[in-house]
């Protein structure tokens, strides 16, 4: 017999329900109104009584929740706020904190009192209930990214940003095609293993690298919002560079070789010319804009500086700890391509079985993964989302920064935006002196500002851009235990406003306190200034003087060192030749007297034996 004609469970809607509950009754028979309007019979005999107990007609299939709407609603608000914090609660933690709510407020539920702990099939149900929620895996976040991406040090940034893409009228003095990025990431013959198929319960999955740790090459690539990519530049951990380590890749590159396999002051001056060659602008109206992280091989780089003026490119140092949100090939262009490098690396192990990737063999691996993950999308993605191109100074929001608001500390206005975009020839008067900022009060004009490298910015408590709602104490490692006076059971649509306890209460905001006395320390923060500026240019050639002057007491201090070292050596060598002159008179003398013994014995013999024959 077939089942055609019966409906499925939940298959029917509000609107069906009420019209079969008016037709019944109207006088009809529930059988027919179940058959025209497609409703369960039961479902319907249901309908009817509460109907006429002056009930509403609404559709709810399984048990009731044990938590009402307006509770799981601010459960999700909560769990949404902590992981914009970046201090995500776990599905275990979720759990402990639902059953501790419901005991506190005397909710009936069916979790186990022994673990103290809501079950899966709870959170299971409560994921189905909300699909704006998922359990993920996230990316780690250094604490100093955390904090380091505050909104004064942003707004800094896109000011300085501003100030050198516009002048004074808002007409734009770069174009897009000119905005450039570079950056530098690290690549090993150790790769990251894809997600494999295995076996269902196994404990142990395997799969195979080409050792457990491996040396590292550098690669620095540079692009713009164009898609526009500056061919690459290696850096290979060795003494001597020979040419077939570029072997296999991309077409222009060059490759560099130093003891570390890092960037370096001499290895980045080398990139720069060969960046000029790429990209130097015809028009010296039109200039270029390279955009770079606070590397002090890319800040204090005074050959790179003198060069980027003579050649009208303006370089921009991004911010500390901000990159990860700020650059663009960070944010887009290296994701991807460090993907593909693992693929790549996978495949290359699987047509050359029994074999290792080497550093030889890098190249190749990284040219097959650059031409995948270089691409004018990611390019263009990297500088949209970080705010550059098209230029949007408010991308982020105020939920942008809500991580860096467990410790907060307000950032000091030392930099001025215009002391770091000043291009223009200091007053012959000025000069660069290393003052404290805290003890810095002159506002004057004629001062020179100071640049990153006498001068440090230090957070100091005070004013502050962000929310001034005063947060709560951390959360705790351990779940908070509450010992609850448990009352008559009270039902689950109760309203949050009569409840003893929130979810608030149990999960609160993290906030770190600041220290206070001896134990409380300035942080040094590096902001966002240009490195190719007039003041930094000054800072530049005062601290390569003193270099220079400290090298050159050094060398005065090495040629007396070995002018008294070169006495002294001809005092103990005049000494020695004397000693030795000596002995070796006394030598002569006993050999001579030791001469006229025996000749004096032979005499003696000779006239002894005379006498024996006479």
């Amino acid at each position: 017999m077939s089942n055609s004609n019966k409906c499925k469970r939940g298959d029917w809607s509000v609107q069906s329900m009420t019209e079969a509950v008016k037709y019944v009754q109207e006088g009809g028979s529930q059988k027919k109104a179940s058959l025209l309007f497609n409703v369960p019979r039961q479902t319907l005999r249901r309908h009817l009584e509460v109907f006429r107990n002056g009930g509403s007609i609404v559709k709810s299939l399984g048990r009731k929740t044990v938590l009402s709407d307006e509770q799981e609603k601010e459960l999700v608000n909560i769990l949404l706020d902590m992981e914009a914090r970046l201090y995500g609660l776990t599905p275990m933690r979720v759990r402990y904190y639902v059953y501790q709510y419901c005991e506190a407020n005397s909710i009936q539920h069916p979790f186990n009192r022994d673990k103290l702990r809501a079950g899966w099939d709870w959170l299971k149900g409560f994921l189905n209930r909300h699909p704006i929620l998922a359990i993920r895996h996230p990316q780690g976040t250094s604490i100093q990214r955390a904090q380091g991406f505050n909104r004064a040090k942003v707004e800094l940034f896109f000011e300085n940003f501003h100030n050198v893409l516009y002048d004074e009228n808002g007409k734009r003095l770069i174009p897009p095609d000119q905005i450039y990025n570079c950056h530098e990431s690290g690549y090993t013959v150790v790769h990251k293993p894809p997600r494999i198929i295995s076996q269902k319960g196994k404990r142990t999955v395997g799969a195979l690298t080409s050792a457990e740790k491996g040396k590292t090459v550098s690669v620095l690539v540079c692009t713009n919002p164009a898609g526009h990519y500056i061919p690459p530049l290696f850096l290979f951990p060795r003494v001597r560079m020979k040419p077939e380590l570029l072997d296999k890749a991309p077409v222009g590159s060059i490759g560099i070789a130093t003891k570390t396999g890092w960037i370096s002051t001499e290895p980045f001056a080398a990139w720069f010319d060969h960046f000029l060659e790429k990209v130097q602008p015809k028009n010296k109206a039109a200039p270029t804009l390279l955009i770079l992280d606070g590397h002090k091989s890319h800040t204090r780089n005074f050959k790179v500086v003198l060069k980027a003026r003579r050649n009208n490119v303006k370089i921009i140092c991004l911010p500390s700890h901000c990159t990860h949100k700020l650059q663009p090939l960070d944010v887009a262009v290296f994701r991807s391509i460090n993907h593909h490098y693992d693929e790549e690396i996978q495949t290359w192990i699987l047509n050359n079985p029994g074999r290792a990737v080497t550093e030889c063999d890098i190249r190749g691996i990284f040219a097959a993964a650059y031409s995948k993950g270089a691409s004018l999308k990611n390019a263009e993605s990297g500088f949209r989302k970080a705010g550059i191109q098209l230029f949007n100074k408010n991308i982020f929001g105020d939920s942008g920064f809500i991580g860096a608001e467990v410790s907060h500390r307000a950032c000091s206005d030392f930099y001025r935006t215009g002391d770091m975009i000043d291009d223009s020839e200091p007053p012959s008067n000025s000069g660069v002196g290393m003052t404290n900022n805290s003890e810095s009060e002159s506002t004057s004009d004629d001062r020179v500002p100071k640049s990153p490298i006498h001068a440090q910015i230090t957070d100091k408590p005070g004013s502050s851009s962000a929310p001034s709602h005063v947060l709560q104490s951390p959360l705790s490692g351990q779940i908070p235990t509450l010992s609850v006076n448990v009352a008559s059971p009270t039902s689950s649509a109760s309203s949050p406003g009569s409840l003893n306890t929130s979810f608030r209460d149990l999960i609160p905001i993290p906030k770190r306190e600041p220290k206070e006395g001896q134990n409380a320390r300035k942080r040094k923060v590096q902001h966002s200034f240009l490195v190719t500026g007039t003041p930094h240019k000054i800072a530049l050639e005062e601290t390569e003087k003193n270099k220079q002057e400290k090298e050159e007491k050094k060398q005065d201090r090495l040629q007396k060192s070995k002018k008294k070292l070169d006495f002294r050596t001809k005092s103990s060598a005049i000494g020695t030749t004397g000693k030795k002159q000596k002995e070796s008179n006394k030598t002569k003398v006993s050999k001579s007297a030791i001469n006229d013994e025996d000749a004096e014995c032979l005499y003696c013999s000779e006239l002894y034996s005379d006498s024996r024959e006479e």
